[in-house]
């Protein structure tokens, strides 16, 4: 059962309440019922299944089975009425632990309660009403808990129709079928629905939820798709900290006979046709408030509301209102259709915190609803601590790290930050109460070693955490504030001696198994590893990151000079790892085996804006993929990589590999035979079947990769072996020099791998379109250029508005400022707008 929230149902029983077993006593339950003769009485029910009809007979009863699994005891009505009747008992009824099958009866086919009782621990399935109530009706102050009510059908309220001041917690609602409205519930009057599963209900409106009252807290509703609304709202109501996925339409509000407030609250709707419909005729108000309405075809359908109010929300396609964005919230998909928001989503921190208070301090997941994070910066209201938008607060425990710190070594604050890595790690890896947590790393030098000389520790990550560098480590409170080139951060492996040979095997070792797909490591340069141990404990492989059956992300990660006597001189990972490199920079790592970069034992491995350079192998590839290992390289360079006694220093696929590779260069890459093209790029296999190569750069290309805009033009990098003529040193220069045919020639990519902004190994943003340059055929992404760095677009003199063009507009612009000062209008920067500025303007009009 999913979001299980346990409400405790401890009654009172009189010490004299007697206690009836069945069939031990009473051959059939009811006739334990029929002998019952207090309040308080227990019928306690073996395992078995019992063919009958039971009433309370007005009696507060407790009818129980021997166990809380309702599987093993069962009671079908056959067909032959209702399974069960609770009439004018009071609130010591109850019914627990039980299967109630195949019953039919005009209203409530399953039970049928009226005033008080509690029914929980129950599934009720395959029970039909003609009217209301295929599985259960209720009113008064029923209790419905931790049952779960599938395959049901009726007119309405297929799975429960419920009035009055009832409550409906903790349940499952599966399957059920009503042939008018409420597919799974059908609610008028004040009831509370909290904490429930919806998932493929069906009804003409309001598969999962009819609401006319009532509120809906903490729900997950899941829909097929085709069918009506999800939720039809027709008086007051409230829906919070809930998801609702799929349907014509997420949340249809509809004509009400009297003014009301509908109040949506740090609720997701996605996958919809339309998320929110709203007659615009109705005397209904509706408050739209931390929620995220995407992705859906249509957001809000409705033009002209004036009872709509939107704020602090997310929508697609955009809606007024204070706080408002329209931009992706990165939701992971989960099997279960969990909305989680990945971390850096923009709807992280951007609610207001007014809004979520009065529902609780814990949000769809009973996790803590007001939670600071890291990842992104604070833009909801007031400050710190800002509740997100959506059901789902993004947790995250935050621990500082700082080399100089001299506070009280707990890692709480900047100020008592741990000094050493590896206590962070320590508190972490050996705290199961922390689900995630980031590590943020002030400037300075970090070993594994602790000061011991041991080669074999390792900075080992084996839960969900980001580490992250670059900090000054002074105030800073998110990642944003982060700049890794004024705060170089490094987690090195030369603990011992000069030289290389006592250096830790391993700088980071990653088993975070497949529970574990949150790992990042981000802003850190890792250097001087030497796996030079021995191969039975995988020593001898992965000098900068050793992977084995791990999920981790590399981002803006420099891996320099780190070296392996078997593979993988910087990154080593097995076949059941995923490692994904975002805007990371590969130079002088060494493998006295294979893959001096990179190597893949099988697995998956994804680049994206990085650049592998100036590696050495001293058998095959600075990137080598053994049997079964997927790479996929987009927009990256791999140059100038050599492999002394392998035939491919560039790219290596063996067998049953498979190489992608998108919009990239692969440039100088020297091996010992073969063509230049075997050389930089070399699959053994099956060509056709084992590399996919498009929009790419390959030196010696034959076209015997096939696919699409692939060429072997020289990219005319503007220093590749930088000022010191070395190769794979800091200072080579992979951009690309004015009139390189790489510039605006890139193939069509996403940036759907990640849902990191797409940017270059500079962080510049990509496409910039160079108007001095054709852009090729067309199916390319326009302005993308080939390769890790994006030429930047040159600016547009004289387009003071921005809108890419010098014309009337700019000219209105430039004639407002006449005779100031500096400004955007003075375009000579004579430090005043005149005559000169005017003819610079009109010398540049026309297109940028």
């Amino acid at each position: 059962m999913c979001c299980i929230v346990a409400i405790s149902w401890v009654v009172a029983r009189p010490a004299s309440a007697t206690v009836l077993h069945v069939p031990a006593d009473f051959p059939t339950i009811q006739a334990a019922i029929n002998a019952a003769a207090a309040s308080g009485d227990v019928v306690v029910v073996n395992p078995g299944t019992y063919f009958e009809s039971i009433d309370f007979l007005g009696k507060s009863v407790l009818v129980k089975s021997t166990s809380l699994i309702p599987s093993g005891t069962i009671i079908d009505a056959g067909g032959n009425g209702r399974v069960v009747r609770m009439v004018g008992v009071g609130p010591n009824a109850g019914l627990r632990g039980f299967t109630l099958r195949n019953g039919v009866e005009g209203t409530g086919g399953g039970v049928r309660i009226e005033g008080s009782g509690t029914i929980d621990y129950c599934t009720i399935e395959h029970c039909t009403a003609a009217t209301f109530g295929g599985g259960i009706w209720a009113t008064g102050d029923a209790i419905i808990d931790q049952c779960t009510i599938r395959d049901n059908t009726a007119s309405n309220g297929a799975g429960v129709r419920v009035a009055g001041d009832a409550t409906i917690s903790s349940c499952d609602f599966d399957d059920n079928t009503a042939t008018n409205e409420g597919g799974a519930i059908d609610v008028d009057g004040s009831v509370q629905v909290t904490d429930c599963f919806f998932r493929s209900n069906i009804a003409t409106e309001g598969s999962a939820l009819r609401l006319r009252g009532g509120t809906s807290t903490g729900n997950r509703l899941n829909i097929k798709l085709g069918a009506a609304s999800v939720i039809k709202v027709e008086s007051n109501a409230t829906l919070a900290n809930s998801e609702i996925v799929g349907g014509d339409v997420g949340v249809d509000i509809v004509q009400s006979g009297s003014t009301a407030t509908v109040q949506i609250i740090n609720c997701s709707i996605a996958e919809s046709e339309t998320a929110l419909a709203v007659d615009p005729t109705l005397a209904i108000t509706t408050l739209v408030r931390n929620s995220i309405l995407w992705p859906n075809t249509t957001a809000i359908d409705g033009l002209n509301l004036p009872n709509l109010s939107v704020q602090y929300s997310d929508v697609r396609g955009g809606w007024p209102g204070i706080g408002n964005i329209d931009k992706d919230p990165m939701f992971l998909f989960f099997e279960t259709g969990g909305l989680v928001l990945q971390r850096e989503s923009p709807c992280i921190d951007a609610g207001k915190n007014f809004f979520a208070e009065p529902y609780g301090s814990l949000d769809l997941a009973q996790k803590g609803r007001f939670v600071a994070d890291a990842s992104t910066a604070d833009t909801g209201f007031p400050s710190a601590a800002i509740v997100d938008m959506g059901a789902r607060e993004v947790q995250g425990e935050v621990r500082y790290v700082k080399a100089d710190a001299t506070g009280a070594n707990t890692g709480l604050s900047w100020a008592d930050a741990y000094t050493d890595l590896q206590d962070a790690l320590d508190e972490v890896n050996g705290t199961p109460s922390i689900s995630f947590a980031y590590i943020l790393i002030g400037e300075g030098n970090y070993k594994p070693d602790r000061g011991t000389g041991d080669r074999a520790m390792s900075f080992t990550i084996d839960r969900n955490m980001w580490l992250v560098g670059g900090f000054a480590g002074v105030d800073e409170r998110e990642i944003a504030e982060a700049d890794a080139l004024a705060h170089p951060t490094t987690l090195g492996g030369a603990i011992g001696a000069a030289g290389v040979e006592d250096n830790s095997f391993h700088v980071v070792r990653v088993d975070g198994g497949l529970a574990n797909a949150d790992i990042m490591l981000r802003n850190v340069i890792l250097q001087r590893g030497n796996a030079s141990g021995a191969a039975a404990s995988l020593n001898d492989r992965g000098g900068a990151v050793l992977s084995t059956g791990s999920t981790v992300h590399l981002v803006d990660c420099v891996l320099r000079q780190n070296e392996a006597d078997h593979a993988g001189g910087a990154v080593w990972l097995d076949d059941l790892s995923f490692v994904h490199m975002e805007r990371c920079r590969f130079y002088g790592n060494i493998s006295r085996g294979t893959g001096s970069a990179i190597h893949m034992d099988g697995g998956i491995a994804t680049l994206r804006s990085s650049l592998v350079h100036g590696n050495d192998s001293v058998e095959r590839g600075a990137i080598y993929l053994d049997e079964g290992a997927w790479a996929f390289l987009t927009c990256s360079t791999v140059a100038d990589n050599v492999s002394s006694a392998g035939n491919t220093g560039g790219i290596l696929v063996q067998p049953n590999g498979l190489l992608a590779l998108h919009s990239s260069i692969v440039w100088k890459n020297l091996g010992t035979a073969g063509t230049l093209e075997n050389q930089n790029v070399r699959v053994l296999g099956d060509v056709a079947r084992e590399s996919w190569v498009e929009g790419s750069t390959i030196q010696g290309w034959s076209g015997a990769f096939g696919g699409t805009e692939n060429n072997g033009s020289n990219p005319d990098f503007v220093a590749a072996l930088g000022r010191d003529r070395v190769r794979g040193t800091s200072d080579d220069d992979y951009h690309l020099a004015a009139g390189s045919p790489a510039i605006d020639s890139a193939f069509l990519v996403t940036d759907q791998m990640t849902g990191l902004p797409f940017l270059d190994l500079d962080r510049v943003e990509r496409p910039q379109d160079d108007p001095n340059v054709p852009n090729g055929a067309e199916l390319i992404y326009v302005g993308l250029d080939r390769g890790c760095y994006e030429t930047q677009r040159p600016p547009c003199v004289g387009d003071l508005n921005g809108d890419g063009a010098v014309d009337a507009a700019d000219l209105a612009v430039l004639l407002g400022a006449w005779g100031t000062g500096a400004g955007p209008a003075d375009l000579d920067a004579s430090g005043s707008v005149n005559g000169a500025d005017l003819a610079v303007l009109l010398g540049a009009w026309g297109p940028c």
